[in-house]
């Protein structure tokens, strides 16, 4: 029963992946913060053309 470690390696490589993503989560909020900024900007330069 000890040399089984299945259970363990488990919840081991589920908190490196919960550590990953909460490192890397804000720095992708910010960047969709950003795209998203740029698209409004594009969105109002391309309003601001007009149609003929």
């Amino acid at each position: 029963m000890l040399a089984d470690r299945r259970g363990s390696s488990f919840i081991e490589n589920a908190l490196w992946i919960i550590l990953f993503v909460l490192t890397i989560s804000p720095f992708i909020l910010t960047l969709a913060t950003a795209i998203g900024t740029k698209f409004t900007e594009m969105v109002s330069k391309i309003n601001a053309i007009g149609t003929p």
